[in-house]
């Protein structure tokens, strides 16, 4: 049996509690990053997906025509209900509630600039 003195058990003891320490700040730092980086994806591809159904040449480039028509039809209305991001690496892909339908975005991230490559109705028949 191993026996260790109090003076061995307090440096032990506190390189523990040093540990933990470090794991909680990386853990935070971590969490922090996510978090905020994805609410910076988030309100910056709104802005974007705005930004291109109010400018109709813009909007030809990214949608077929249903989906054309449908968002210049609901102009006016604000994306509800965005999913968490289900791209990759800098890759993105949203689906939320525009109108009575369901719309799918897609398009990337470089350099903090979003780019949408493509924006889909889903409610089609």
């Amino acid at each position: 049996m191993i026996m260790l003195t109090i003076k061995e058990l307090v440096k032990i003891k506190s390189k523990g509690i040093y540990f933990a320490l470090i794991l909680f700040a990386i853990t935070l730092v971590f969490y922090i990053t996510f978090k905020f980086n994805h609410d910076d994806v988030k309100s910056s591809m709104e802005k974007t997906v705005y930004k291109i159904i109010n400018n109709p040449e813009a909007l030809k480039r990214v949608t077929d025509k249903t989906t054309y028509k449908y968002l210049l039809s609901h102009q006016n209305v604000k994306l509800k209900n965005l999913s968490d991001n289900q791209g990759s690496g800098n890759l993105y892909y949203y689906v939320g509630q525009y109108g009575s339908g369901r719309v799918e975005y897609e398009g990337s991230i470089i350099k903090n600039k979003v780019t949408i490559k493509s924006i889909k109705y889903l409610n089609q028949s």
